[in-house]
């Protein structure tokens, strides 16, 4: 009897899986729209308790909303880019938007601890204002600024090997609720938007933030906001 084949091509190697897993994989789009379904819940209830987005749960998002999905790497589940043992992937890997590249992945973590310092600071004068008097129809350009300006830092970032339009669509979320203002975004897919037509005006103002532009996504923030 002639030996069995081995699986995985020439030399009996495995394929390589996508990196950072297959997203044609039916399963896979299922367990992330289940995912994220249920993880929108949690992070409107998040800030309407008034808690901020932090890195942790940040990170704690990105787990939920590949549980269940086939990994390439088990460090990509809440991992950044720059992370993960030496010769894995995710600690050299490039990406961003329209060809616009993310940050180096040697610089992903320290731009993280600065993004979040920054909007602690900011979100402390937010609250400052409200506790001096200030109204929140007074506040609210500055909480659209807000959230805009955290959507737009994090996706320059680019930290997760994926999701990060995702994630930094709930940050804006969590942001606007922690002030009474509920941004209308969904977590995936973006064809979710209440109004069909603000996907493309989404999709161009994520663009523009990549090259340091927040002003259009302050726009399609406030329209969502309606």
């Amino acid at each position: 009897m002639p030996p069995k084949a081995r699986r995985g091509g020439a030399g009996g190697r495995r394929p390589r899986k996508p990196f950072p897993w297959d997203p044609h994989l039916p399963a896979n789009k299922k367990n992330i729209q289940t995912n994220y379904d249920q993880l929108l819940v949690q992070v409107v209830n998040s800030g309407c308790a008034g808690l901020r987005p932090t890195e942790v749960s940040v990170r704690d998002w990105h787990v939920a909303s590949v549980r269940g999905v086939w990994l390439a790497e088990k460090e990509i589940a809440g991992g950044f880019r720059g992370e993960g043992p030496a010769g894995s992937e995710l600690s050299t890997y490039l990406n961003g938007v329209n060809g616009i590249p993310g940050a180096p992945p040697a610089m992903v973590s320290g731009r993280v601890t600065t993004f979040f310092a920054e909007l602690n600071v900011r979100l402390d004068g937010l609250d400052a204002r409200l506790t001096a008097g200030e109204t929140v129809p007074s506040l609210y350009p500055d909480i659209v600024r807000t959230a805009a300006w955290a959507h737009g830092e994090w996706v320059r970032i680019h930290p997760f090997a994926d999701h990060n339009g995702s994630t930094a669509r709930l940050m804006a979320i969590t942001i606007g609720l922690l002030y009474g203002v509920h941004f209308k975004l969904p977590g995936k897919p973006r064809s979710a938007m209440p109004n069909p037509g603000l996907v493309l005006d989404y999709d161009q103002a994520a663009g523009d933030q990549m090259l340091g532009n927040d002003q259009n996504m302050v726009v399609v923030l406030h329209k969502l906001a309606q």
